[in-house]
């Protein structure tokens, strides 16, 4: 997270916990690609709320339903992880709460992906009229670069800006909270409320995992275990946007960010073909979550920022 971000728990009212900046950075080293700042990075933890899913149902920080009809501004509410008795609740209001928790941690995520967007584009802007750049800003661009998968420069003049620039953009929020409801049963799934798992990301080798109960004998895969839910959405975002399966994703977003547009996401989902062994019937699922939840207005979502005014 940002330095000093002001940051709402979804139990309200819960204290906030500043790691100490070594520690803190080491968290944000794991998180993110965002690792070299001129200043020490404060992690501020999302603590669990002490509420239950009715609660939470009954009282809502926001109401979604009124995103994109009659306001797209979302509050800076994040959840560390799902209530645990989200499965007693009727579905509709379990997605209900589910929807509400996922849309402001996208939102974060994305807001994140802007700013290292904004700052590399910036140093790019610079290298290109020979203005000055810190030696920070040139290890920072070339960490990114590598963990974005766009080769191993060794210099800013060996990094490829278009396909970094690509790959380091948005997901869109109605896309990430239908995949992320399809893969975690609306967030009942046991790796949704044991890991904060609700990508069903695999891992192979050593990492933080679950084996799953249906697993075949001789596969080694395990679904990757997390700290916190916005930790997951992080790895799904870094996922969509460095795999070599989404390309096509990437592409079509691109060609959507030159012509002005907001990212589709039920257009961007057609592309997500090799998401899933299931193939088309995966992306028509999933499509099918975005038209009906109507999901396709909180595209449009935005988080309010501390002056209350939202910016893309």
């Amino acid at each position: 997270m940002r330095l000093a971000e002001q940051t709402a728990i979804l139990g309200l009212g819960l204290a906030v916990l500043i790691l100490p900046a070594g520690l803190a950075v080491a968290l944000v080293d794991q998180a993110r690609a965002s690792l070299i700042a001129p200043q020490p990075i404060q992690y501020l933890l999302h603590h669990p709320p002490d509420k239950t899913a009715a609660e939470l149902q009954a009282n809502p920080p926001y109401r979604i339903k009124e995103i994109g009809r009659h306001n797209r501004l979302v509050p800076r509410v994040f959840l560390a992880r799902l209530p645990a008795d989200l499965a007693a609740l009727s579905p509709d209001r379990r997605k209900v709460v589910f929807a509400s928790t996922v849309l402001p941690l996208v939102l974060r995520v994305n807001e994140m992906l802007i700013e290292d967007r904004q700052r590399l584009e910036s140093i790019r802007q610079r290298a290109i009229d020979g203005g000055r750049i810190e030696n920070w800003e040139v290890r920072w661009s070339l960490r990114v670069a590598r963990t974005y998968r766009t080769g191993q420069p060794q210099s800013l003049g060996q990094v490829d800006w278009p396909a970094l620039l690509q790959r380091l953009d948005i997901i869109p929020p109605s896309l990430g909270i239908a995949q992320a409801a399809n893969e975690s049963g609306w967030g009942t799934s046991r790796f949704a409320q044991e890991g904060n798992a609700i990508f069903g990301q695999w891992i192979f080798g050593q990492g933080p995992g679950m084996i799953p109960a249906r697993r075949p004998q001789g596969s080694g895969h395990r679904v990757r275990r997390f700290n916190f839910l916005i930790e997951s959405v992080l790895g799904y975002a870094q996922n969509l946007n460095t795999h070599e399966a989404y390309k096509e994703f990437r592409r079509l977003r691109a060609e959507g960010r030159a012509a002005g547009a907001i990212p589709d996401g039920s257009a961007l989902a057609a592309t997500l073909v090799n998401y899933s062994v299931r193939g088309k019937a995966y992306v028509e699922d999933i499509q099918s979550l975005i038209r009906l939840n109507r999901l396709e207005p909180l595209d449009g979502a935005q988080l309010i920022t501390r002056r209350g005014v939202a910016a893309r």
